[in-house]
């Protein structure tokens, strides 16, 4: 996942690049769009598949989990396969932009080029704390909420169905997200995350799992 991450990452730089040769559009605004309607399409997938999980689960006889790694590794080897069948986009990409790309690097700079920017740019200290906040919250939400609370309070077959309420959320605000980092900064959305990420840290520190445990909390 995290090669992947990294390389749809480079993939939209250079979809964005071309884009704004063909429009002549603010690269800003291309980003965001491009960032957006990525995100989207991502989180409906996820949102499936833990939609499915859910439902293979409820297969009698145990027959149901083994089906879900079973889909999920068919998922995962087709995603793989048709990576393989994606456009080179940077031979499309003009002389200038082409050259630019390749242009000679140390090699601090090709291994290590998250860690030198880090040291560079004043406003990649400003990102740990958000950065932070997520890698923790999205841990807690798979390794404590799923096992003693969903799974504990309302079973292990409804953990798909708990689980896929985050990503629906987040593509329910993908397209107004987008649209308010395009016509205003992104220094709003990213203050309303670090408030989304205090209210969930004070609802699991204010109530008990045996409260959370309930329906009407979903």
């Amino acid at each position: 996942a995290g090669f992947l991450w990294t390389a749809q990452g480079g993939y939209l730089v250079t979809a964005c690049d071309l884009y704004v040769i063909a429009t002549n559009k603010p690269r800003n605004v291309v980003t965001s769009v491009f960032s957006g309607t990525f995100a989207f399409i991502y989180m409906i997938g996820e949102v499936v598949l833990k939609l499915l999980c859910s439902l293979l689960e409820k297969i009698p006889n145990g027959g149901g989990s083994s089906l879900v790694f079973v889909v999920f590794s068919i998922a995962a080897v087709g995603s793989t396969i048709a990576i393989a069948f994606s456009a080179d986009l940077q031979a499309l990409l003009p002389p200038e932009f082409h050259s630019r790309s390749h242009r000679s690097t140390s090699i601090s700079e090709r291994i290590l080029p998250a860690i030198k920017l880090l040291f560079t740019d004043p406003r990649m200290v400003l990102l740990i704390p958000a950065q932070t906040a997520f890698g923790f919250m999205a841990a807690f939400s798979i390794s404590y909420s799923n096992v003693h609370i969903v799974k504990k309070y309302l079973g292990a077959t409804n953990v798909g169905y708990i689980t896929a309420m985050v990503p629906a959320s987040a593509t329910l605000f993908t397209i107004p997200v987008t649209w308010v980092t395009t016509h205003t900064s992104k220094v709003y959305m990213m203050m309303f995350g670090g408030i989304v990420f205090t209210m969930e840290a004070f609802v699991f520190w204010y109530f008990t799992d045996s409260h959370l445990g309930r329906w009407e909390w979903c």
